[in-house]
Order: structure tokens, then sequence, then C-alpha cells
């Protein structure tokens, strides 16, 4: 029975390998070897790699020839070799900012399932690691939706586990966070706080802010918060990488790069020990420092790193509710409130100004259809399709990309790309958005499923692959097991 497996990635089995460490040339053989050379997939029966690199790609006979007598081999015992998969939308930057942090996807710790686990976690995690008073808890892969109570943890739930430190817990969508009172203050957040335009802030009943922040608000808490140093970094990019590795990624991008960050993985020190291919999308915020460096190169790659383009953010997140969508959401705003379809992160205003920047160098990030139209008109000038690279994670909003003139660029999020099953944003079986703002489809209610970011999908498509007239099916899945 031949077997699929996607992590069995032809680079990655050598990126994780630094050049010069394979003393001795390897001979993949011994199952499929998917090149994905060229329109036409064509397979071959044997790879060469020498010192990190591909040497050859062939048959057996001339692996042998090309690899030498001394040369080890390696039995791919019937599965499919591929080419290292191509990451179009995560945060690699993440993956080091979580150290010293709690990883709620931890394995090795207890199941959350409602607000008391949550919080317990959080509690052994501080008495475990000896955290002092005053210190900083920062809680990662937080999942409201993925609660009992389908609520999100409050600033006095997380008081009750600690009023002596500060904690943060980042929610899974990276678009909202929720902070305990020490927290707060550190940030210098008060109940007479208001949100900044494109931000929210919720309110208990009495009126006080309850700790959670979302959008453009918890940009206020974000620059009080612990920053690993670029020492740190260089410690865990290995382990970020080999991260990236095992799910058969060998070429990373992170969205939003922040200046900081954009030092770091530009330096010599970073770009030494990176064995992973880099795409990095500055955030919009720093554009105008961005373009004004004279050495700035976009779309060329210098030791595995290269500047794709512009990271804008123009509305929220479907998994927070925050999307800018033209119809109402069925459980309204995060805060529960009637009629809530989401709002803009940036004014109209703001982003032609500095789309007009940048319009040679950007990527956008529109997650609601009412972004999409945001977006789909600067200043009264409509840009070819190329012009237009987008990411769309919801299903609806693509039927809205014609009359905008853009192309699609669907995406794996972050906890698809780390092998992780994600959130709900919508209700089970899907989550009805009711109309609201004038829409041309007033024939049915807007109906959004559920999104799913399995790695199904993928692994259905590649058992259906006919490679040279040869179809690779997995015989264990029912949607491609050939007809009898």
């Amino acid at each position: 029975m031949k077997k699929i497996i996607g992590a069995l990635a032809l680079f990655a089995a050598l990126a994780t390998q630094s050049a010069g460490a394979q003393d001795r040339p390897t001979i993949y053989r011994g199952g499929p070897i998917v090149t994905m050379d060229g329109d036409t997939p064509h397979l071959a029966k044997a790879v060469v790699a020498s010192d990190g690199k591909i040497i050859f790609v062939g048959d057996e006979k001339g692996a042998r020839r090309a690899a030498g007598k001394d040369a080890l081999i390696h039995d791919l015992a019937g599965s499919t070799m591929l080419p290292g998969f191509v990451d179009a939308h995560s945060h690699f930057a993440v993956a080091l900012q979580m150290a010293g942090g709690l990883d709620l996807w931890d394995k090795s710790l207890p199941a959350v399932t409602d607000i008391a686990s949550l919080q317990g976690v959080i509690r052994d995690f501080i008495a475990r690691r000896a955290i002092p008073k005053g210190g900083w808890v920062v809680v990662w892969q937080y999942n409201d939706e993925a609660l009992k109570e389908r609520r999100h943890i409050t600033r006095a739930e997380l008081d009750a586990v600690s009023p002596d430190h500060k904690i943060v817990v980042l929610h899974i969508s990276l678009h909202g966070l929720v902070a305990n009172s020490a927290a707060l203050a550190a940030a210098g957040l008060s109940d007479a706080s208001q949100p900044p335009p494109g931000g929210l802030m919720l309110r208990d009943d009495a009126g006080r802010l309850n700790g959670v922040l979302l959008e453009k608000a918890m940009y206020q808490m974000l620059p009080a918060m612990p920053q690993p140093t670029a020492e740190q970094k260089l410690a865990m990019l290995d382990a970020a990488q080999a991260r990236y590795f095992a799910e058969g990624y060998t070429h990373a991008q992170d969205g939003a790069t922040s200046p900081t960050d954009l030092g770091f993985f530009t330096s010599d020190a970073a770009r030494a020990r990176l064995k992973i291919d880099r795409a990095l999308l500055p955030i919009y915020t720093s554009l105008d420092a961005l373009l004004a460096k004279p050495d700035i190169q976009f779309r060329t790659y210098q030791d595995h790193v290269k500047i794709e383009g512009v990271k804008f953010i123009l509305d929220g997140s479907p998994q927070a509710r925050t999307a800018y969508f033209t119809r109402d959401y069925e459980r309204g705003s995060p805060s529960g409130d009637h009629p809530w379809h989401g709002q803009p992160i940036v004014s109209q205003k703001e982003f032609d100004t500095l789309a007009r920047k940048a319009r040679q160098w950007r990527r956008r990030d529109r997650h609601g259809d009412q972004g999409l139209r945001c977006a789909g008109d600067q200043g009264g000038r409509r840009s070819p399709p190329d012009r237009h690279p987008l990411a769309v994670p919801a299903p609806r909003p693509i039927a809205r990309l014609c009359p905008h003139r853009c192309r699609p660029r669907l995406f794996f999020k972050p906890h698809m790309v780390l092998g992780r099953r994600p959130p709900q944003q919508f209700p089970e079986g899907g989550g009805r958005l009711h109309q609201s703002l004038p829409c041309r489809a007033r024939s049915r209610p807007h109906r959004v499923e559920p999104q799913r970011f399995q790695r199904n999908p993928a692994r259905h498509a590649l058992h259906a692959l006919d490679v040279d007239g040869t179809r690779l099916p997995d015989r264990r899945c029912r949607r491609c097991r050939p007809a009898a």
C-alpha cells in the first residue's frame, strides 16, 4: 500500500542538516518521488543529497553513479517524497516571541476545556516556573470558542489566578488579548481609557474594563510586554525552524514583521543560522521608515531572506468576530451587542495614502467582504490583477473579488503550519451572517461555514494527484479510494 506522508518533504529532509553536516552522500529511494518540476509533475526513482544540497534526481542507476560507493541509503518504504511546501501565510516571528511563555498547544499540559481549567493551567505554570511577584506571564494560543462557556476569560478571573503577576492571554487569532489588572496598569490603561479608532475595549456591567482588548486596542498593551532579546531569538531559531520542517515547510512567511524583527532577520547572525527560506512582510505602520532605506531590496533573496512586500491590515479576524462584513454576525459583537458586522482598522483615507506609497510592493489582509470593498478602489484608481495579491481565509468573500479585480491567495493559518486543530469561530454547522447593509445578494441569507484548517483537503488532493499517468491514492481514505 502506497502512503502519502505530507510531512516527508524532499528539501525538509535536507534542511534540518546544516551545510557540511553530511559527510557522505545520501540516496533516497524506494517510493514515488514527485518532483513538481514545471507545469506537469513527474516521478523520479531516486534523489541524491550531499552537503545539504540535492545533486541528482533521476533513476537509481544514475543516482548510485552520482553518489559513489560510500553513499548512505534512505529507504522510503513506499512513502511518497515531495518537495518542501511553501508557506503562504504565517507569523514566523511569533515562534521566537513565545520563548518563556505558556503555550496552550503544549501536549504535555492538561486539557483546557473551560475557564476553570484555563485558570488552573496558568496557576500551575506560575508555580512551576517560580515566576516572582511582579513578573510577566504571557499565555499563547488561547481560544475562547473552545471553552465550555463560549466567552472570554475576564480580568477578574485572571486576577483570581494571581493579582501579583502581570498576566496577558493572547488570542489564537493574534487580533486580541485578555489582561489582568496588573498588566493593564503596567500598560497605563484604566477604566477611564478609551479605545483608539479601529480598536475595542470590552467592559463589564459596571462599565469597568474587563481586560479584553481587540484589534488596535491591544497595540497599547504590546509595548509594555517583555520582548525577547536578539540573543534569546537566536537561541529559539533552530527550534522554530524545526517546527516548520516537521510539517514539510521549507519556505516560511512572516506576516506583519515589526521593525525590530526586520532588523533581526536581516542581521548577519540570524542569516548565518537560517536554513529555511523566509519571506518578510513588514507591517504598514513602519512603511515610511522602510521605504526611506536607500539599500532596501524587495523580492530579492539575501541568504534565505527576502522582503516580499508590505503588510496592510484593513479589518479584524472572523475568529475574534471583528472582521468587517456587509452583514451582521449572528452572535453579535465580541461583547454581544447587536447589530454588528465588524469595523475597519484603518480609514479609507489612511489606506489610500499608504497604498499609493507602496503600490509596487504590497500585501493586504482582508478577512471580511466589506474589507474587500475598502481596498478595491484606492483613490479612484483600480490596479491590474497582478497588483492585488490577497489573503482570504473565509470562503464567501471570494465571490466579491471580481468587481475589485483582485485575485485570491489562499493560505494556511499558523495553527495549520504547526499541525494543530484550530478553533471554530462560527457556531457549529456554520454561522449565519444576517444582512444589514445594501448588498446585491439579497436572495438568501449569508452563511459562512466554519473554517476547519485541517490538513485533510491538501491530503486528499495529494492522494488524487496524477503523476506521469500514475495516480497516487490512499486506500485508507474513503474520499480518495478508487472505484472498484
